[in-house]
């Protein structure tokens, strides 16, 4: 399931429209989205950063919320938490929370508080000052001073000889390791985890046909008593990225306003709504989704009488099934995500400007 959340985070890579924005310093909340981007200027308040091609050299006077393929964050900012196909990350934070296919980060790197990261390849060096918690395939850490404890769940564990615990390392006994016997790591403990735990194949099968079917009588029941949702599906191909876009943004900020209101006093029913939604849509995007898709397919090869209910099925399962498929099914997974989510925040737009 991680390995599938990693590999989806190689998300922006549908962003097209390149920018660079121009200026010396941002007095506001900063929003910055495109395809090769470059930020050197500094910014007096949070940022939201998506694009393919990242680079950010600056002061970030808050949060920085960042969605890229290839990210080189030379950074400052209050905290951090990234999601990325690669991260190269050179900068400090106070808090930086990570999920990477590969994370390098640069012994001048420094982090004040808390790190955590999801990834499948971590290289790490620099200065921690408090607890670290990593999950990888592989890790190796190497010139490196914590402060706190450190917790690394992961298949491969390497540790050289300038490496410095204060605290405790944990780690699980599974994994293949290669520590020095001279590295300062502190109080060592071990623990057992359910890495590498495979389910058979025919568990899987079981396990999949029965989520499967789950969706397919979701859909049935949407499809019969809500079919006005299909009919207003814009299913045009042409409209997916801008579907998208609106999924990428919906991800990201309906999350952020419902926290803000769950901490205020009168705002926490509307924000506990919210999230309740927004957990509601991550769940069913695949239908939406899989009928689009369905469109498409059946437009494409078919080419008879529409049977929209086949092809809601037809379009659900395919998308299913690439969603299940090794190494690449986290990247279908997040853009089908994308693609459902939007498609229904896009019919709410519509609506709204309409009326």
């Amino acid at each position: 399931m991680i390995k599938k959340i990693i590999y989806s985070l190689i998300l922006l890579i549908i962003i097209t429209i390149p920018t660079k924005v121009n200026a010396d310093e941002i007095n506001k909340f900063n929003t910055s989205l495109g395809n090769n981007l470059v930020i050197d200027y500094n910014i007096n308040g949070s940022s939201l950063v998506g694009g393919n091609d990242v680079i950010i050299s600056s002061n970030i006077d808050g949060a920085s919320l960042i969605g890229a393929n290839n990210l080189t964050y030379n950074a400052k900012s209050e905290y951090a938490l990234i999601l990325a196909n690669n991260i190269s990350f050179t900068g400090s934070a106070k808090d930086a929370f990570m999920f990477a296919n590969t994370v390098n980060i640069n012994a001048n790197s420094k982090i004040t508080r808390d790190l955590i990261i999801y990834a499948n390849t971590v290289n790490i060096e620099g200065d921690f000052a408090r607890n670290v918690t990593i999950n990888a395939n592989t890790i190796k850490i190497n010139n490196a001073q914590f402060g706190g404890k450190v917790k690394l769940t992961a298949k491969n564990i390497e540790i050289e000889d300038n490496v410095m615990i204060s605290s405790e390392l944990s780690y699980n006994e599974e994994a293949n390791t290669n520590i020095s016997q001279i590295a300062n790591l502190g109080i060592v403990n071990t623990f057992k985890s359910e890495l590498g735990i495979e389910p058979s194949i025919i568990e899987k099968i079981y396990s999949n046909a029965q989520i499967l079917i789950s969706l397919l009588i979701i859909f049935t029941a949407l499809f019969y008593i809500i079919p006005q949702l299909f009919n207003k599906i814009n299913k045009d191909k042409k409209e997916i990225v801008k579907h998208m876009g609106f999924g990428l943004v919906s991800l990201i900020v309906l999350p952020i306003i419902a926290i803000i209101l769950c901490l205020t006093i009168f705002g926490m029913p509307l924000g506990l709504l919210i999230l309740a939604i927004y957990t509601i849509l991550l769940l069913i995007s695949i239908i939406p989704t899989g009928y689009i898709i369905g469109n498409i397919i059946w437009n494409k090869f078919i080419k008879t009488k529409k049977r929209k209910y086949i092809i809601g099925v037809m379009g659900t399962t395919i998308v299913y099934i690439l969603c299940q498929l090794p190494y690449i099914g986290g990247i279908f997974v997040f853009l089908t995500i994308l693609l459902g989510m939007g498609s229904i925040i896009s019919i709410f737009i519509h609506k709204k400007i309409k009326d």
